[in-house]
Parts: C-alpha cells; sequence; structure tokens
C-alpha cells in the first residue's frame, strides 16, 4: 500500500484516531505541508496541517462526512491551501485510523477568480454600455427565446424594467417581435451560428412603437445576444430633413429669381432659374463650376469676400 500512496498525485495522511497523531505521509503529502517528513510524523494534525481545534475534529468529534469536499490544508509557512479532502475511518491491525487523501486546487481556485473578475468586467460593461443588451436561451428547439439577461440601456429604451422580462418569453414581452421581423433573425443564428445584423426597422405593439436598430450574434453556451439602439430620434431628424430639403427645392424650383448654394466657390446647387439666366444646364452648372466662371473678372475680389463675409456669420449684400 505505501508503493501505491507514494506514487499517488493526491497528499495521503494516516492519522491515529485517538491521539490524532500523523502516522503516515506519502511524498506528495510532505511537498504539500512544505515541511519535512520528520517534523510531520508524530505531531499531532490539530492546529498543524488541520485548521480544526483539539476537540472539533470533523471526523472522530463532529461526525462529518467528509468526501471530496473543499477544505482547507495549513502550510509550514502559515499559508491556507485550497484542497479537496476525503476523510474516513478504517482499521489498521484492529486499530482504528483516520485516512485523509487530498488533491491541491489553488490553481483551479486562481483560475475561478480570475473567470470571476472576467465576468465582472464584462457585466459591468455591459450594464454601462448605451446600447441595449438582452440574452436570450432558446426554447422548445429554437420555437420560441425566453430572456436571460437584459442591462439598464434595454430597460430604458424599451421602457421595462429587468424583472418583468427576465426567464419570459420574447413573444410575450414584444407580441410584435415576429411581424418586425427580428424573430426570423433569431432563429437563423441559432441554426447556422452566424452573427447577422436585422436592418433598421420600426417595433410597433399596443405598448412600444419605436425605430430600432440590431445585431444578434450567438454565444457558446447556446444562448444569443442581441445589441440594439432605439434610432427613433434620427430617424424623425432624417424625416424633417427630408421634409425641409423638399420643401426648399418646391420654393427655389418655382421662384422667378435665381438661386444657387455655393461650397468652397464651387457650385453645389443651382435652380432652373439661375441655369437660365447664365445659359447653361442645370447638370452643366453642378460639373464642378466654380462662382468665378460665372462673374466678370474685375469683381471676383468682391465676390471672394463677399463669400468670406457671409460664411463667418455677416448678413452682407452687394451687386456684381
Amino acid at each position: 500500500q505505501s508503493q501505491i500512496f507514494q506514487k499517488m498525485d493526491a497528499g495521503v495522511l494516516i492519522i491515529d484516531e485517538n491521539s490524532h497523531t500523523n502516522e503516515y505521509a506519502n511524498a506528495k503529502a510532505i511537498t504539500l505541508f512544505g515541511d519535512t517528513e520528520e517534523a510531520v510524523l508524530g505531531n499531532i494534525c490539530h492546529s498543524y496541517i488541520c485548521p480544526a481545534e483539539s476537540g472539533k475534529c470533523p471526523v472522530t468529534d463532529l461526525k462529518q462526512t467528509i468526501e471530496n469536499s473543499e477544505r482547507v490544508l495549513l502550510t509550514k509557512s502559515g499559508e491556507s491551501l485550497p484542497i479537496i479532502k476525503t476523510a474516513e475511518l478504517i482499521q489498521i491491525d484492529g486499530v482504528n485510523k483516520i485516512i485523509e487523501t487530498f488533491v491541491d486546487i489553488s490553481e483551479q481556485k486562481q483560475t475561478e477568480e480570475a473567470l470571476r473578475n472576467s465576468e465582472e468586467r464584462i457585466h459591468r460593461l455591459v450594464e454601462n454600455m448605451s446600447s441595449g443588451v438582452a440574452v436570450y436561451e432558446p426554447i422548445d428547439n429554437g420555437e420560441n427565446f425566453v430572456f436571460k439577461a437584459f442591462n439598464k440601456a434595454a430597460e430604458r429604451i424599451d421602457h421595462i424594467s429587468r424583472d418583468r422580462v427576465i426567464n419570459q418569453k420574447v413573444t410575450d414581452v414584444f407580441p410584435g417581435i415576429i411581424e418586425f421581423g427580428l424573430f426570423d433573425v433569431f432563429q437563423r443564428v441559432l441554426r447556422t451560428g452566424k452573427p447577422q445584423n436585422h436592418p433598421m426597422a420600426c417595433y410597433k405593439d399596443d405598448r412600444l412603437e419605436s425605430w430600432r436598430d440590431n445585431y444578434v450574434y450567438p454565444l457558446p453556451s447556446g444562448e444569443i445576444v442581441a445589441i440594439y439602439d432605439d434610432v427613433t430620434e434620427r430617424k424623425q431628424s432624417e424625416a424633417r430633413l427630408k421634409e425641409s430639403e423638399e420643401r426648399f427645392r418646391s420654393l427655389t424650383e418655382s421662384a422667378i429669381v435665381g438661386v444657387n448654394i455655393i461650397q468652397d466657390g464651387i457650385l453645389t446647387y443651382v435652380n432652373q432659374k439661375f441655369a437660365d439666366i447664365f445659359g447653361y444646364s442645370v447638370k452643366e452648372c453642378l460639373d464642378h463650376m466654380h462662382i468665378n466662371q460665372l462673374v466678370h473678372p474685375d469683381d471676383h475680389e468682391l465676390v471672394r469676400d463677399n463669400v468670406q463675409r457671409r460664411v463667418s456669420g455677416e448678413n452682407t449684400t452687394s451687386h456684381y
């Protein structure tokens, strides 16, 4: 047995039940203790390699079952080493002994801590994003999806608290999602495993009406993530701009005077009357034509000065 114990990649310790003195320790156990075999054997385990106080042994006094249990081992340097431990009573030559086996899980604990820190950083990043983020778990082979995460921006955009959406079906929370077209994107991303953008579109239901821009991608866990923005204000601004431009063109195209817009001396807009006055077509005027081509050379400096003053905000009038 001793040869088997010595080859094990786990610490093995045999302790007397009554005196709690260490009677045997394999090489791995000695290494984990960070001490010598002479110091370990014959020493009492309490407060030496085991943090339990005398009279409170988990096995003999508290009658606990220790099987693959996460515990602590005390090293010579006084550090606490996280271990997975199994301890039980056995008989050797008719005498009760405690046999303990334990494995160092300090690297595993460090990895878990690093993972927790990483997940916490990701959580904080997602929570403070200006875009809405929702994580969905597919159910019934992708026939529907339930919310598993919902950040603060999503609460603001959708005017609903995360408590009301977590573990709820997306079709119940957003009944217009199928008509909106995003549900089909969810199913395609789940089926293909490839990210997909859902083009800007207007979502509507009895509670909401707003323009959305969605990007959906899969997670290794089998869940999918949607990152989205409310672009309603942008769409409204674009509509107002388009309406303003249409009004402007309507007014200028029917005007009895020539109207032009220049940028850096180049014509960027002319109405039909302006083109007619100079004998060009509108297309010719907008073919990178410089205003100086339409002004007598004697007035070039006057025009240049006039343009600069208008760009600077002055309301100037001149004739040339």
